[in-house]
């Protein structure tokens, strides 16, 4: 918000128009994005007169950006798995190369508690939760480790986590990332 804010004060210190996009405060309290158009307006000696300001609500059009993003991201990604997972450890999303290299079809992952992929030791040592716990304190984690397809076979793999927050910084859950290296 400050790179836009900065934008904002120049335009206005230099007469130019600007559009910016802020989070903005409703009188409830409620936060919202808004995208601010600013014209200066003159007279016909050319002396600053006005300002015209348009404010416009682009929360539900952010949204659905960030969305789209994310849905292009699962879906352009096969050669690799690519997991969406809760803040509570369960898959939320599930491309079709994890449905390649784990077995498991899309309506059988999601719901499913992402320890599930690993082993029986890996579970009794709650390797996924502290993954999990890594990232959201550092931000990622990374893992080259054993994991389980749907048919109990092992695989070797490479395995990234990133946290996912949203705009004030919320944990939304985790991407996870599975490449094959057997």
């Amino acid at each position: 918000d400050q790179s836009a804010l900065d934008t904002l004060r120049e335009a206005l210190t230099t007469n130019e128009p600007t559009t910016v996009e802020l989070r903005n405060y409703r009188n409830s309290g409620e936060q919202f994005w808004n995208r601010l158009s600013v014209t200066p307006i003159f007279d016909e000696a050319g002396a600053l007169v006005n300002h015209i300001g348009i404010q416009q609500d682009v929360t539900q059009m952010r949204e659905s950006q960030r969305e789209l993003r994310a849905e292009l991201l699962i879906e352009s990604t096969e050669e690799y798995a690519f997991l969406v997972v809760g803040a509570d450890g369960m898959i939320q999303t599930w491309n079709e190369g994890a449905a390649t290299l784990f077995g498991y079809d899309s309506d059988t992952a999601v719901g499913m508690p992402m320890a599930e992929l690993h082993p029986d030791d890996d579970r009794e040592g709650q390797l996924a939760e502290r993954l999990l716990q890594q990232a959201r304190h550092a931000g990622e984690a990374s893992d080259e480790g054993w994991r389980i397809r749907a048919d109990g076979s092992e695989f070797y793999a490479d395995v990234s986590y990133a946290a996912l927050r949203d705009d004030d910084g919320e944990l939304q859950g985790y991407a996870q990332i599975v490449r094959d290296m057997t």
